[in-house]
């Protein structure tokens, strides 16, 4: 994938369009970037996001975004040609050694061996079995015990439901309790809901381009600037400008 890293950083210098000028419109962040111009594509999300992030790197410095995931495609598949290639260059033919006759003969007698061997010790066990006198089992004792009274639970919280409304190109990651529900570009018209019992904080790139509501009530004030947004189980939320990485640990 070198290769068409290569071909977008010098497509992109040929402009004389910086990098950090690419990620402020596409809301892709820098490091996605730097692993896409050095063909580092293992470092992105998924295959998903590395199709998104060329199509939207392509359209920001004037390039054909189709031809360039044609590219993309064409190099993936030479390179899992090739390593099935590999693959098939490592199988080593190896020749089964001939067993002698008498080898043969030794393993089937010692198998034999030890069949006849099993037989008596299982017989030997049977006997001594029908030997020994049984004994009537006891009769457990059986105690009263008093019935536990469990106290009554509190009803768990109810889910908040958060829901998000692209009208433009925004980059979008979800964590609840340190953990990452997802990140994803959205583009105009995609909507996402999310379930969740638990703290839940939200980065957004472009949060002009979002509208977000929990249950009825939609979140205002998020400005044009990247902000954190984060809920609290009550379904009270803050706004934070810029990424916090408090809340995504």
């Amino acid at each position: 994938m070198r290769e068409l890293g290569e071909y977008l950083k010098r497509e992109r210098e040929k402009r004389q369009i910086s990098l950090s000028k690419v990620a402020e419109e596409t809301k892709i962040p820098t490091r996605y970037l730097q692993a896409l111009e050095r063909g580092e594509v293992e470092l992105l999300p998924g295959e998903v996001y590395v199709k998104g992030f060329l199509r939207s790197y392509a359209q920001e410095i004037g390039l054909d975004d189709q031809e360039v995931l044609d590219r993309y495609r064409q190099l993936t598949q030479k390179q899992t040609e090739q390593l099935q290639q590999q693959a098939a260059g490592q199988v080593s033919h190896k020749k089964k050694k001939k067993v002698s006759w008498h080898l043969r003969y030794e393993r089937a007698f010692v198998t034999a061996l030890l069949l006849v061997l099993l037989i008596v010790a299982i017989l030997a066990a049977f006997i001594d079995r029908e030997k020994e006198t049984p004994t009537p089992p006891r009769k457990p004792k059986v105690s009263r015990q008093e019935p536990e009274v469990s106290e009554p639970q509190s009803p768990p919280a109810a889910a908040a439901k958060i829901e998000l409304f692209a009208r433009d190109n925004c980059w979008v990651e979800a964590y609840s309790q340190g953990e990452r529900l997802f990140a994803v570009m959205m583009n105009p018209g995609d909507k996402k809901e999310i379930i969740s019992r638990k703290d839940l904080a939200l980065l957004l790139g472009k949060p002009a381009a979002m509208n977000i509501k929990r249950g009825q009530d939609a979140i205002d004030g998020l400005g044009k600037e990247t902000v954190t947004v984060v809920f609290d189980q009550k379904g009270n939320y803050q706004i934070h400008r810029g990424r916090r990485e408090e809340f995504f640990k």
